[in-house]
């Protein structure tokens, strides 16, 4: 969506990542879903498929029209996009979309006509809100202002949901540990009113398929009581990954190899138990730094390079070890007796 003046325009979601936090969630039947800066609609497109493959068998017709045309609600501002957004979910099968157009932050509506009975609060968030826009007018809407428009829309977030509701959205790393008044603020009420479930951190390049390599995180939380736990999950290439990018033992994501579903399968195995592995770990609330309040995950497990070659190559290392800490051991004999 940019354009020849140098507008890089909007990016949109991986499709891989989206279906990773709609499996994460679980919206049910029922249930109302929210994203308060859809874009075309993906996360919403996808909660609704969710929803229809997993439905009980003794599903009624009512819930059946609830769900096409009074469950999924959005906003979006982009008039190119509003458009696009409707008829994607209207060819998902949705009947009424109940998207609103216009400026979420600023409570600016283009038009509400499609949003006119939507409810205050929401059983389900999914969303992933812009990375680097900068917001620069004045709002009293939320409790902490701030130019980051990401800190800004975790707050519709967390204001947008029902007392028990669960959100689950794409979040810059910065949200978690950048240490403004304002951002800290929002950790300590994201911390005190919200459950945290998960946080997924996503090795860099997960984006590169939709034009960015930044580095990101997957937020989940629930409303009405406060964090004891954080459960974290390291989403990776595994070290020595043919075509995957090494920095110091950092691996990135690359285009020869991208972020697949396959990365995210021990994920949502685990999430239900919040087990530890070696890609999994969990912090107590009581253990994070009562000023900065810093949640970003750092995975104390080391990643273990695969052992790679033949038995005689193996074997051939081995004897150049030995042989290295011999002549080690003999400069150290000879230094000794020498002194």
């Amino acid at each position: 969506m940019g354009d020849a003046k140098g507008d890089s325009g909007q990016f949109f979601t991986p499709r891989v990542i989206v279906q990773a936090l709609v499996d994460a969630v679980a919206p049910k039947i029922g249930e109302t879903v929210y994203d308060p800066c859809c874009g075309t609609g993906g996360f919403l497109a996808h909660a609704f498929r969710y929803i229809i493959e997993k439905k009980p068998p003794n599903v009624t017709t009512d819930e059946m029209a609830a769900l096409k045309s009074r469950s999924i609600y959005g906003r979006e501002r982009a008039s190119r996009v509003y458009p696009i957004c409707v008829g994607n979910l209207v060819l998902h099968g949705i009947d009424e979309p109940r998207i609103w157009h216009g400026d979420t932050l600023l409570d600016d509506e283009f038009y509400g006509d499609l949003f006119h009975d939507a409810p205050p609060n929401y059983d389900v968030v999914l969303t992933n809100p812009p990375f680097s826009a900068k917001f620069t007018t004045g709002t009293q809407k939320y409790a902490f202002e701030s130019k980051d428009t990401q800190l800004l829309m975790l707050q519709e977030v967390m204001d947008s949901l029902k007392p028990g509701g669960l959100a689950g959205m794409v979040v810059d790393e910065g949200i978690l540990f950048k240490g403004t008044a304002s951002h800290v603020g929002v950790r300590r009420r994201l911390l005190e009113g919200f459950d945290i479930r998960a946080i997924v951190s996503l090795a860099s390049g997960s984006f590169l398929s939709a034009g960015t390599g930044i580095r990101t995180n997957l937020l989940i939380f629930e409303r009405g009581r406060p964090t004891r736990k954080i459960w974290y999950y390291d989403v990776s290439p595994p070290p020595g990954a043919v075509g995957a990018s090494d920095s110091g033992g950092v691996w990135a994501f690359t285009k020869q190899y991208p972020l697949s579903e396959e990365h995210f399968k021990e994920f949502l195995e685990l999430l239900p138990s919040q087990g530890t592995s070696m890609r999994s770990w969990t912090v107590d609330r009581e253990d994070l730094d009562p000023n900065t309040l810093d949640i970003k995950g750092v995975n104390p497990h080391p990643p273990v390079p695969p052992i790679t070659g033949t038995p005689e190559e193996l074997l051939e290392k081995i004897d150049d070890g030995d042989r290295e800490l011999d002549a080690a051991l003999a400069e150290l004999r000879k230094a000794l007796a020498e002194e």
